[in-house]
């Protein structure tokens, strides 16, 4: 299982610190793993949130969140549409 460090490190690559700053504050805050949390957070309210998530599924690798990952591309914001088409390209 990754540490909540290891996915700060993640989300941080995104440049993105507002995205992951809230990220881990509702993560520790839920005492879910980071795989739930991420999950979870693909149906958050602002789309720097959903993109951030987005990016740091793809680049995990974890090909059971490819279904995830697709329902993405259906995102209203179409920074997190571009977001899904890059994650599903790393898997």
């Amino acid at each position: 299982m990754e540490t909540l460090s290891e996915l700060l490190e993640e989300l941080e690559s995104t440049g993105d610190d507002e995205a992951t700053i809230e990220i881990a504050a509702e993560a520790m805050a839920q005492g879910e793993t980071p795989r739930e949390g991420l999950l979870r957070l693909l149906e958050h309210s602002l789309p720097s949130i959903r993109r951030a998530v987005t990016l740091a599924l793809g680049r995990r690798s974890d090909d059971e969140a490819r279904p995830h990952l697709e329902a993405r591309l259906e995102d209203a914001s179409a920074e997190v549409r571009s977001a899904a088409c890059m994650a599903l390209a790393e898997l």
